[in-house]
């Protein structure tokens, strides 16, 4: 849960930008759901002009890519938070799982496999590794299609558009031998 840099709308009081709660660990994230799938946060500043952004995720559910996602998208508003009464709920979305094998159909174990067109500019983790059968499980996603890429030392990568149904989906992969790449960097 993240408070941003607020300033009321004459832009004279700002307000410090601070995270409300931390990254999970020992006693440092009270937003953790109960059984019951409730939580609290017991920090928060008063005032109607507060307003803070949660993000949900789990690894069952199709997870926030960016804070306040799928508060947005429900419509939740602060003052629902401030009164107990918010819900949020979350999609069970698709597991797309695979292989990762070479072109003898050996697996390759500890590959990288990404999803997505902006992996590295989307909030939340968009990769896993293979285990030492070459077998992946990406966390839920939305049906439709999306981008799929390998890479593993040695190998070359692949990447290509895959299309996730209503279903578990299976998406296997074929690397073929990598080949050694040399640039060589001159000044003017």
């Amino acid at each position: 849960v993240a408070l941003g840099n607020l300033i009321d709308e004459l832009g004279r009081r700002p307000v410090p930008s601070m995270w409300l709660a931390e990254v999970p660990g020992p006693g440092k994230n009270p937003c953790i759901t109960d059984e019951k799938g409730q939580w609290r946060l017991d920090n928060v500043p008063a005032g109607d002009e507060i307003f803070v952004r949660i993000k949900v995720t789990h690894p069952h559910y199709i997870s926030d890519t960016r804070w306040g996602g799928l508060q947005e998208e429900q419509a939740v508003p602060m003052k629902d938070f401030r009164d107990k009464s918010a819900t949020i709920a979350m999609h069970r979305g698709v597991v797309l799982t695979g292989k990762v094998t070479d072109t003898s159909s050996q697996p390759i174990s500890n590959a990288v496999v990404i999803w997505g067109d902006d992996p590295y500019l989307q909030e939340g983790s968009q990769e896993v590794r293979t285990d030492s059968e070459g077998m992946y499980q990406l966390h839920p996603l939305n049906p439709g299609k999306t981008n799929v890429t390998v890479v593993a030392e040695g190998w070359s990568p692949v990447s290509r558009s895959v299309a996730i149904h209503a279903s578990d989906a299976r998406e296997d992969f074929e690397l073929p031998t990598g080949n050694l790449l040399h640039v060589r960097f001159v000044d003017d």
